[in-house]
């Protein structure tokens, strides 16, 4: 009863991408890829970041073949092929009822949520109400949201487009869809700006071959797919103050490069304070990127580890 309830239709394939499917559920179409074991009845649940779509885990795919383990990964709302509703700004617990409904539609018992960068609002909203078939929260170099009553130590880039978003928020829909159609368009732009920026463990991930283009194919395939729409959905969740979710009952891990200077370590620190639950990992010489190749195993036995109970 409850999937005939969440899934409105069966999956069919995705025309643009190869491994991308398209479902409809929970209202609206919401694009997803699938990687891994389509045996197991239970996985995880990718959360990409901002921006991003459904292939960002895809270097990940390689590494599950034979470990029983499997993985979907999910367009949030606005990016890739998922739909925005109206209410999507105000709602950043949207995205973990879409992540329930994917479990369910994938005949899952047990499931976990892995939240990379961009994800970490809507990991947190989905916390106060967490499906029971949840295991374990991952937070992965996630950037917190603004949690009611805790400035949070904003870098410029969030504090300007914050007063634009307010003030001016026409124009700040149009920046996003420029920027959608400048970076969607040629997605090596925004990895050579990394590489211009980012310490050296990030750019020699961003160097290789397979993740470079991986995340090339994700900003794509996230920013022509949603035009704007799921960076102006993001930044709604970033600014809107959230009240911290009580302690659930399964376990929460952050973790985080000392190194990042996409989400620096301080906004791991502001998680943390806000959510003493959350317990803590710190990789002294880990950048934002890095952990793709270097500390993969660690985050997969972690994940392996709640998922068998």
């Amino acid at each position: 009863m409850e999937r005939r309830a969440i899934i409105a239709a069966a999956d069919s394939a995705a025309s643009d991408d190869e491994g991308a499917r398209v479902l409809r559920c929970a209202g609206r179409r919401v694009g997803y890829a699938f990687y891994g074991d389509r045996s197991a009845r239970a996985g995880v649940v990718y959360l990409h970041g901002f921006p991003g779509s459904c292939l960002e885990p895809a270097p990940v795919a390689a590494r599950l073949r034979g470990t029983g383990l499997a993985l979907v990964a999910l367009d949030r709302p606005g990016y890739g092929a998922t739909e925005t509703h109206p209410l999507d700004r105000a709602r950043p617990e949207t995205t973990g009822r879409l992540a329930r409904a994917l479990a369910v539609h994938h005949g899952w018992d047990r499931y976990v949520l892995l939240a990379v960068s961009g994800s970490g609002p809507a990991a947190v909203a989905s916390l106060a109400d967490p499906d029971p078939r949840l295991a374990g929260c991952l937070f992965l170099a996630s950037f917190p949201p603004n949690f009611a009553g805790a400035p949070r130590p904003d870098g410029g880039f969030v504090r300007a487009h914050a007063f634009l978003s307010r003030r001016v928020p026409l124009l700040f829909a149009l920046e996003a869809r420029l920027i959608a159609r400048h970076f969607g368009s040629r997605p090596l732009r925004l990895r050579r700006r990394l590489l211009r920026l980012l310490p050296s463990p990030d750019r020699e991930a961003l160097s290789d071959p397979r993740l470079g283009g991986a995340l090339e194919a994700s900003w794509a395939r996230g920013l022509c797919g949603g035009g704007g729409r799921g960076l102006v959905v993001d930044f709604a969740h970033f600014l809107r103050p959230l009240a911290p979710p009580p302690a659930p009952s399964f376990p929460c891990l952050s973790v985080h490069g000392s190194r990042d200077r996409v989400v620096p370590p301080e906004l791991q620190d502001h998680l943390l304070r806000a959510l003493p639950f959350v317990s803590r990992v710190r990789w002294p010489e880990a950048g934002h990127f890095s952990w793709a190749d270097s500390r993969l195993e660690e985050i997969l036995a972690v994940l392996r580890s709640w998922l068998s109970g």
